[in-house]
């Protein structure tokens, strides 16, 4: 995948999660999306698409269960212990955020992405 594609998504997650949770992330090496590494809990998810230039995709965010514990925590100021609803559903807003961010970079860029509607996974094994 082209670094112009995956630069935009990046450079969101980066500051999404500065400005929202207060945390300074670490990029690691980028690669395709495996499933049967996944160590996420809780993922995510939301597609794209431009059918003008036929462009089809997805990002997703996953974190363990203590990560988006510790992150909506800073989000809300509010020190959560246990996975709970309103921890969930921070990983989904937190894809919708990211994605927001992220289009209107690719936007700038000439690449307008239509987006689908944001899914929500969570479990030991997402397969």
């Amino acid at each position: 995948m082209e670094n112009k594609y995956l630069t935009p998504f990046i450079d969101s997650t980066i500051m999404v999660l500065e400005t929202m949770a207060f945390v300074k992330p670490v990029v690691g090496e980028t690669c395709l999306w495996n499933k049967e590494k996944t160590v996420a809990e809780v993922v995510g998810l939301i597609g794209f698409s431009n059918k003008e230039e036929n462009i089809k995709g997805f990002m997703s965010i996953g974190f363990t269960k203590s990560s988006i514990i510790q992150i909506v925590s800073n989000m809300l100021g509010e020190e959560f212990e246990t996975m709970n609803d309103e921890v969930r559903e921070a990983a989904g807003d937190l894809a919708n955020m990211i994605s927001c961010q992220a289009r209107q970079k690719t936007s700038l860029m000439g690449n307008k992405l239509e987006r689908g509607l944001p899914l929500l996974f969570q479990g030991k094994t997402l397969r």
